[in-house]
């Protein structure tokens, strides 16, 4: 043990990224598990041998050994190995998840599933994934803090739930990771340590709205399940809803929100004031006035049609 609390499982990672190969730290490993090592001991910064090696350059050298050799941890072991919080809020579920994102989205949807079997590192990223879930669900809530530090520039000011929905294969993804539609279709998409921004966090549905390129069979499918299809954004002075704000980027999704109006509000005349309704403390803008301001002119012809047919 050293003066930072670290056993040799510490220096096994320190090992790896000074060039050793990984037979010979995977041949120190076993010797230490069969001398009976503390494999879930924490350092006096709080990390365990997960974290740490999570942190120091993404080590996924000890994770690899522990999913792959030590398979006699038990739960309590894994959940004690992924639980501590890290530098900046983040938890051990970023960086999985970044793992994960990084090698499903560089395959096309067609041949997505050769990331598990052609990428050691995302079977093994999905596995601790699946056990942060089962042990730490809240992780996939939880907001990291803003950072400027490049390499976490994807993982941070963000919740593992974000990453998901802004992945390419976000859909695909959620379902890998066991993930229902229906658990999170209703829920804030983050949670932070202030009350405030968790009072100012969107559901998913307004979250892919206002955010991200739109997948959209995922916000349909959201959709579907979401109790409130008529969400505004509290964040904004004008609470613009859902089709306020899919004015000014997306015909398919404007389609797609009016689509699932129609189902929960088959009245016309509702139908149609809901479609021509105004923002907030700006009674001159709808969304067909929105569309034709910033340019979406299929948008404002898809508006007044569909406006015509339902007046007629």
């Amino acid at each position: 043990m050293n003066e930072n609390g670290e056993n040799a499982f510490f220096r096994c990672i320190s090992r790896t990224e000074s060039g050793y190969g990984p037979g010979f730290v995977d041949e120190i490993a076993v010797e230490l598990i069969k001398a009976g090592a503390q494999i879930e001991l924490e350092n006096k910064e709080g990390n365990t041998v997960v974290t740490f090696g999570l942190q120091n350059n993404k080590n996924y050298r000890m994770v690899k050994f522990l999913v792959q050799t030590a398979g006699s941890l038990s739960s309590k072991q894994w959940s004690t190995l992924l639980a501590p919080r890290m530098k900046h809020g983040l938890n051990a579920l970023h960086y999985f998840v970044k793992k994960m994102v990084e090698i499903v989205d560089s395959y096309s949807e067609i041949n997505r599933d050769k990331a598990w079997s052609q990428h050691s590192d995302c079977p093994i990223a999905k596995h601790c994934a699946l056990l942060c879930l089962e042990h730490h669900p809240e992780m996939l809530y939880e907001c990291s803090e803003p950072s400027d530090e490049q390499d976490l520039k994807y993982i941070c000011g963000v919740s593992p739930l974000q990453m998901l929905l802004e992945a390419r294969h976000g859909l695909y993804l959620l379902s890998e990771l066991s993930i229902k539609l229906s658990d999170i279709a209703n829920q804030p998409v983050f949670k932070s340590k202030n009350t405030a921004d968790d009072m100012a966090a969107p559901i998913p549905v307004m979250y892919l709205a206002s955010e991200v390129a739109i997948d959209i069979s995922m916000f349909d499918e959201l959709m579907k399940l979401t109790d409130n299809v008529l969400v505004r954004d509290e964040t904004r002075e004008t609470r613009p809803n859902l089709l306020h704000i899919a004015a000014e980027r997306s015909v398919s999704l404007c389609e797609c929100i009016i689509k699932h109006w129609k189902e929960r509000y088959p009245d016309p005349g509702e139908l149609l004031q809901l479609i021509n309704q105004s923002l907030e403390n700006d009674g001159r803008r709808n969304a067909a006035t929105i569309a034709r301001s910033s340019g979406f002119y299929d948008t404002v012809r898809m508006l007044c049609s569909l406006m015509e047919a339902v007046d007629s």
